[in-house]
Parts: C-alpha cells; sequence; structure tokens
C-alpha cells in the first residue's frame, strides 16, 4: 500500500512537471506572437507616419510654390511699373536735353 502512495505521488509530480513545461511553452508561444504582434504595430505605425509626413511635405512644397508664384508675379506687375515710368521719364529727359541743346 505504501509503494502504490508513492507510485500515485510520483505520478502526481511527473503530470505536475508535464503540466508546468506545457504551461512554460505556451507562454513562450504567447511571448513570441506578442513580440511579432508588436513587430507588426510599430510597422504599421511607422509606414503610416512616413505616409502622413509625405503628404504634409507635399502640402508645404504647394504651398510654397503657390505663394512663389504669387511673390513673382507681384515683382513682375512691380518691375512692368517702374520700367513704364522709366520710359515716361526717358522720354521727359530726352525731350528736356532736346530742349537745353536746342535754345542755346
Amino acid at each position: 500500500m505504501v509503494k502504490e502512495v508513492l507510485d500515485s505521488i510520483k505520478q502526481a509530480e511527473l503530470e505536475a512537471e508535464e503540466m508546468i513545461n506545457k504551461a512554460k511553452e505556451e507562454a513562450d508561444k504567447i511571448i513570441e506572437e506578442a513580440k511579432i504582434k508588436a513587430f507588426k504595430i510599430t510597422d504599421e505605425a511607422e509606414k503610416k507616419a512616413k505616409k502622413e509626413a509625405e503628404k504634409l511635405i507635399e502640402k508645404a512644397k504647394k504651398d510654397g510654390e503657390r505663394k512663389a508664384r504669387k511673390i513673382i508675379a507681384k515683382a513682375e506687375k512691380e518691375a512692368e511699373k517702374i520700367e513704364s515710368e522709366a520710359e515716361k521719364n526717358l522720354e521727359k529727359a530726352t525731350e528736356h536735353i532736346v530742349k537745353v541743346l536746342t535754345s542755346t
């Protein structure tokens, strides 16, 4: 009878050890799956952030180009105005020089 009790205890210990080993294996599997999921989540977040950054950069470029076009257009108009005034002043200056030269 003592042998039967000892065998029963031994069997229970073996079963407990097997359960512990299975639990460790399951825990390792869960940890590995969690690592994979974490990597995927991080990778997706990084891709999403890069895509968003590219959109923001593109928008900034377009805004900058639009503003530059406005500034250039304004500068061109101003240059045309200055050129027109210069031509008028040239005509006046020429007339004045001719007047001065012919009156002496």
